[in-house]
């Protein structure tokens, strides 16, 4: 597992054996966080990385005294924080308390901390007065995404059917009841607020002066919600209606915002990620290999499909689901490219004005058939994406060093042996040339 800080100044790193690299952004070791507890081969000590929009804090989910055997792999039961540039670290306090942990996110300030658990529980950590508060039953099933508003409003999504949305002081403004369990929650870019700028298809982008809060969530890998909640209870965008009958699996005091439900042909599969590429632009990934861009401009355009390809072979991405997306997708609006992996393949494509995805097959990657990806990252504004594989072999004798491991014209491959079976590959790219 890696995760780039926002600045591109620091990586994290960790794998199976109990500690923490923090790389720079030259792949020197800045410093090294020991974790404690017991070490599992088959699992990765850490289970969340979350860095504070500044890049100045981390927090890190793992596991300390819970047994693999009483959890899923996505489970940790200590958390911490860690300031790179002092190279502190803070163990959190939760009064003898246990709790397995399942998400973390900070707010838009890298002041609050918000933690969701196994049982739907979620406590907060202010960073400035390290104090911790919980908030008893938001969900009543493991909370498993989850992000901040712009305005300071935490949305969380869990195996319980449902996301809420919750105001700073944890009380519950919106609850959305959904088919299935909620996997994967993102926000979309905010619009230009300026009215002078050029959406992404070339068109001019409207005059916005409040926000549009706009989110989707994978529903259970059937279907995907769009949800434009808005800037506190002003009316936002298109879909906002004034309807005063029911809205199916929507409870909501005061006004209706009904949310959009996305749903795809049966030959796409099931939903497996998906990543906003502008405020009215999505890319969704499925397990049957095919990368579908869509646009939300209009409620009429919902459905509409701007461009599909068949980027995988649907066993590459079945061969990768054990308990985490096969298919993974990263995107850099500074250069309009899009990193996609799934097994031991990444590719990289090009997003064109006319909507469609190009393949930059020299910089493609195959590597070795036991190798398997486990996330990409862009970092550095395009100038770097950062492939997160894992070999099957135990590398935790190894020194901690970094190495070229291939050349080609366009393309140089670096490694970092980090802890246990994690391998960290840092492709440099050439810059994207203006216009």
């Amino acid at each position: 597992m890696s995760q780039w800080s926002p600045t591109g100044q620091y990586l994290a790193v960790s794998g199976t054996s109990l500690r923490v690299q923090i790389l720079d952004r030259h792949g020197t070791v800045h410093d090294e966080i020991s974790l404690g507890g017991k070490e599992w081969v088959s699992q990765t000590a850490v289970t969340n990385f979350a860095w504070d929009p500044k890049g100045e804090t981390l927090a890190v989910l793992h596991r300390s005294q819970i047994n693999k055997f009483e959890s899923s792999a996505n489970t940790a039961d200590a958390a911490m924080v860690y300031r790179p540039r002092q190279k502190e670290c803070v163990r959190l306090d939760f009064g003898g308390q246990r709790h397995e942990f399942t998400h973390c996110v900070w707010d838009g300030g890298g002041r609050v901390l918000a933690l969701g658990t196994g049982k739907g529980n979620v406590l907060s950590y202010d960073a400035k007065s390290t104090k911790i508060t919980s908030v008893l039953g938001k969900h009543t099933k493991a909370i498993r995404c989850g992000a901040w508003t712009t305005d300071g409003r935490l949305v969380l999504g869990g195996d319980d059917n449902c996301v809420t949305v919750s105001s700073a002081s944890g009380d519950t403004e919106l609850q959305l009841e959904i088919k299935r369990e909620a996997r994967e929650l993102r926000f979309a870019p905010e619009p230009d607020r300026t009215g002078s700028g050029i959406g992404i298809n070339g068109s001019r982008v409207t005059n916005q002066t409040q926000r549009v809060n706009q989110f989707s969530v994978d529903v259970g890998g059937s279907s995907l919600l769009v949800y434009r909640l808005g800037d506190g209870d002003s009316k936002v965008g298109k879909y906002e209606t004034e309807q005063t009958q029911a809205v199916s699996g929507l409870r909501l005091s005061g006004k209706h915002h009904p949310p959009d439900e996305l749903t795809f042909p049966q030959k796409y599969g099931k939903l497996n990620s998906h990543v906003w590429l502008a405020h009215t632009l999505l890319l969704i990934g499925f397990d049957s290999g095919y990368l579908l861009l869509m646009s939300t401009e209009s409620a009429e355009e919902l459905r509409e499909e701007k461009f599909a390809v068949k980027a995988f072979e649907a066993v590459q991405v079945n061969q990768n689901l054990v308990g985490k997306p096969g298919l993974h997708l990263s995107w850099c609006s500074e250069t309009n490219r899009v990193a996609a992996s799934v097994g031991a393949v990444v590719k990289l494509f090009e997003l064109t004005r006319d909507l469609r995805l190009v393949e930059l097959k020299e910089l493609s990657t195959h590597f070795d058939k036991n190798v398997t990806v486990c996330g990409v990252q862009w970092s550095m504004a395009g100038r770097v994406v950062t492939v997160g594989a894992n070999d099957g072999k135990d590398l935790s004798q190894s020194p901690h060093t970094a190495s070229a491991i291939a050349h080609t014209k366009l393309t140089r491959y670096f490694f970092f042996i980090a802890s246990g079976v994690a391998r960290t590959f840092l492709a440099a790219l050439p810059a994207l040339a203006s216009g």
